[in-house]
């Protein structure tokens, strides 16, 4: 019995030495080659949702998806849940790019807020300054500047899983198009990802952009917002960017980073309903 508890409690601690060991043994660095792959992802990414966006099919994703799982995505988030699903960017030739020494991280989620008409929802959203109130991973926010439809934003970020914690100060622009009274889109980009180590110490201090552990080096959201009869829909398009999976750690280390993205999608839409609703 009692090698049996050992035994269990050896295995439960495990993901949590090896991934911390990421850290003190694995630090990584982005690299020119992983940067430009990246770069070739989201701007293939950005052509499909310009062509979306402009198209006369449709103005949320799920107008081009088939008729059965789009009626799906409706159902599940006209429940107030949100809908989650992976994706991912091919190029021409409809091959996989290949992001060597990284990860691409790419998540789509639809919610609908009812009763909510789009200055709800924009007023909400652009009210970048109350952030850190509604987002569980937000624990700073502040509009930095502002003008017309584009904001630049501060946030601190801290990402938990596994009982390993990693915070972040991060920049991001934020840029809002209104295609008419019922439909607008927003590209929210990060230009500054730091790291931070000694939290909460007379050490605290950020390491390099792009060397330390590799968790979380880039991050783009794509928007859409659609006001309907009844409510607000809302569409997320999450894609980021880690290192590759290190030497030994398989994976764990590829569902630790898979489920953050997952998760960060997820809360993001939550939380924005809920906040909505309490305004109106």
């Amino acid at each position: 019995m009692h090698h049996e508890l050992l035994s269990r409690r050896v295995f439960l601690t495990l993901p949590v030495t090896l991934l911390a060991a990421v850290d003190t043994v694995c630090a990584a660095d982005l690299k020119k080659k992983t940067l430009d792959a990246w770069q070739a992802y989201v701007q293939l990414t950005e052509e499909r949702i310009a062509s979306e966006l402009d198209s006369r099919r449709g103005f949320l994703m799920q107008d081009f998806k088939d008729a059965s799982e789009a009626e799906k995505i409706r159902a599940i988030s006209a429940s107030g849940k949100p809908y989650i699903a992976r994706m991912q960017t091919r190029n021409q030739a409809n091959n996989q790019i290949n992001v060597q020494d990284g990860i691409v991280h790419h998540r789509y989620g639809s919610i609908f807020i009812p009763g909510a008409k789009m200055p709800d929802v924009l007023s909400w959203v652009q009210n970048f300054d109350q952030y850190e109130a509604y987002f569980t991973e937000v624990e700073k926010s502040k509009m930095v500047s502002h003008n017309g439809d584009g904001f630049d934003i501060f946030l601190r970020l801290t990402r938990t899983k596994l009982g390993i914690t990693v915070h972040y100060n991060t920049d991001y622009t934020f840029t809002f198009r209104h295609h008419d009274n019922a439909r607008t889109s927003g590209r929210m980009i990060s230009t500054r990802i730091a790291e931070i180590e000694g939290v909460g110490t007379r050490n605290e201090k950020e390491k390099s952009p792009g060397r330390d552990s590799g968790y979380f080096w880039r991050s783009n959201f794509y928007w859409r917002y659609l006001e309907e009869k009844d409510g607000t829909f809302l569409e997320c398009e999450s894609v980021s960017l880690s290192r590759e999976v290190p030497f030994g750690l398989g994976f764990l280390f590829r569902s630790f980073v898979e489920s953050i993205a997952e998760e960060t999608v997820e809360n993001v839409l939550i939380s924005i309903r809920q906040g909505v609703l309490r305004k109106l």
